[in-house]
């Protein structure tokens, strides 16, 4: 197996995703497997089905109906068998919003591709920005309170999937 292979497949992936024209969501729909599960920055972004991404690609072509351009910082793969991959790395992505051009901040990304005869199949794929906030911090906060105008602070119960708010803070 050519090296790089999966690497070129996920820039494919990644071009599909911004591109806009009619093709971009039966396009990215035929690069899934029909178990692709996944995860974005936002907290709606879980994907448990093909299904929930082409609702997401969706929602962002019509809130940003411009071409997404993007530039890999770095890209890795490694052969997790002999048809499956993983590849990871960082990008950004450029595109028009409101009539002004706009440049996201750098991203990671992860994604689990399989090979089916010629073909590369996304079964796992995880994008997010990461939090500066918490730089040189192995949790947010975990080095020192932060000072905020208005916060409340939130402590997840994970026994019972609750989470409560403790306080709010004013920074005078």
């Amino acid at each position: 197996m050519k090296r790089g292979s999966a690497k070129d497949a996920f820039m494919e992936i990644l071009d599909i995703w911004g591109s806009r024209d009619e093709h971009t969501v039966s396009r990215m729909e035929a690069q899934m497997e029909d178990t692709f599960f996944g995860f974005g920055t936002a907290g709606h972004e879980t994907y448990i089905t093909p299904k929930d991404v082409i609702a997401q690609i969706t929602k962002e072509i019509s809130q940003i109906p411009s071409e997404l351009k993007f530039e890999c910082d770095w890209v890795e793969e490694q052969e997790l068998s002999d048809t499956i991959y993983l590849v990871i790395g960082k990008f950004r992505f450029t595109g028009i919003l409101n009539g002004k051009k706009f440049t996201s901040d750098l991203m990671r990304t992860s994604a689990i591709l399989n090979r089916k005869g010629k073909k590369w199949i996304l079964q796992h794929w995880h994008a997010s920005s990461p939090d500066r906030s918490s730089d040189d911090e192995v949790f947010p906060g975990s080095t020192r309170p932060k000072l905020y105008e208005d916060v409340t602070i939130l402590l997840p119960i994970l026994w019972d999937s609750q989470t409560l708010p403790l306080r709010s803070l004013r920074r005078n």
